[in-house]
């Protein structure tokens, strides 16, 4: 219990704010790592009934595995409870945007081996760390790729922000580092590869949202595709683009609303199509 009240403490959004203003953010993720790292360097946990391992070898990877389950961010709890709830055992989900795996890892291990998870990661570093991750848990049902989606084909630089594992295609003004990574749509794909048309999708592209969906329109339109959970970052959608239009997008393709929390500076949607009568 102390533990968990010492992670919720770290990880509020009022100290990150201060520790990002005086300069003293990545001193204070070091010292913490130091604190709470586990000496064999993978953490456990246990949610929902379902246990998972991750590794965190660095500080960045420990904040991306504790974060969604400290008290202080409990939509993000929430948020993954309903989306588990959603899923069905024989279900194939597209996970756009997997980082280091915490949704992928969940959700296969949900599935039970039926279902099937398709990881999407495009950044070098927290794409071998899902493989790993997949691995270390024993996950046969989920399979990672090292690629980007986007609405065309082409090539894209992914930055950095700071020093945290949040990576984005729309440049920030803490972004100090980038990539050029090659894009494809979602719809040629899922095609090239012969996959099962997902019946969920998550997204969490860092503002990228509207390219990305662009892309699976084709995909989102399927009967079978019944589910989208989306990570929206309004403040990082390129000029021109605002929430109501990937809103009224995802209504074009046949969802309709069902969810929309709150957590920081982002928002978690969750878009239902309803089974034809």
């Amino acid at each position: 219990m102390k533990e968990e009240r010492f992670s919720s403490w770290a990880y509020h959004p009022l100290l990150v704010r201060f520790a990002r203003a005086i300069g003293l953010q990545k001193f204070m993720r070091r010292v913490y790592y130091l604190l709470r790292c586990p000496a064999h360097k993978i953490k456990n946990i246990r949610f929902e009934g379902i246990d998972a391992s991750f590794y965190v070898r660095d500080p960045s990877s420990l904040r991306a595995v504790e974060t969604p389950f400290a008290d202080c961010n409990g939509d993000e709890r929430r948020s993954l409870r309903m989306f588990l709830g959603y899923v069905r055992s024989d279900d194939t989900v597209l996970d756009v945007g997997a980082s280091i795996g915490i949704y992928t890892v969940f959700l296969a291990r949900k599935l039970q081996g039926k279902g099937r998870v398709i990881a999407i990661e495009p950044h070098m570093e927290s794409f071998r760390t899902l493989q790993e991750n997949i691995a270390l848990n024993g996950l046969r049902n989920a399979v990672a790729f090292q690629s980007a989606f986007a609405d065309a084909p082409g090539r894209e630089s992914l930055y950095t922000c700071g020093a945290s594992c949040d990576f984005s295609f729309v440049r920030r003004v803490r972004d100090s580092r980038s990539q050029e990574i090659a894009l494809c749509s979602g719809d040629s794909f899922i095609e090239e590869h012969g996959f099962t048309l997902p019946a969920i999708i998550k997204i969490d592209v860092e503002g990228y949202e509207a390219c990305v969906l662009k892309g699976l329109e084709k995909t989102l339109s399927r009967a079978q595709c019944r589910l989208v959970f989306c990570e929206m970052h309004p403040r990082l959608l390129p000029s021109g683009v605002c929430p109501e239009d990937i809103r009224s997008f995802l209504e074009g393709c046949g969802f309709l609303q069902k969810e929309d929390t709150a957590r920081a500076d982002t928002r978690h949607w969750f878009f239902l199509k309803e089974a034809p009568r």
